[in-house]
């Protein structure tokens, strides 16, 4: 019988801010929209987060101007800099 892979720490950061969302949608009468807004911001970053670190482990090592390209795209929310 094999045994089921646990998550990455970054996948159990996901099912936990999934988890928070699930929780803040669910009490939406007594939750603000402030909360809501927080728990999904948070869910999108720790997505991302667990997305950036499975790349990394993946590829091959980054030259410091390719690291610094993605860099600038964090300072730039996004928006090409």
């Amino acid at each position: 019988m094999s045994q089921t892979p646990r998550p990455s720490p970054h996948r159990a950061e996901v099912f936990s801010a999934r988890a928070r969302l699930g929780l803040v949608n669910r009490k939406a009468v007594d939750a603000s929209d402030e909360d809501k807004d927080n728990a999904r911001r948070d869910l999108t970053a720790a997505n991302i987060k667990a997305y950036i670190a499975e790349k990394v482990a993946e590829a091959p090592p980054l030259s410091i101007a390719q690291r610094e390209s993605i860099i600038s795209l964090l300072g730039a929310g996004g928006e090409s800099a």
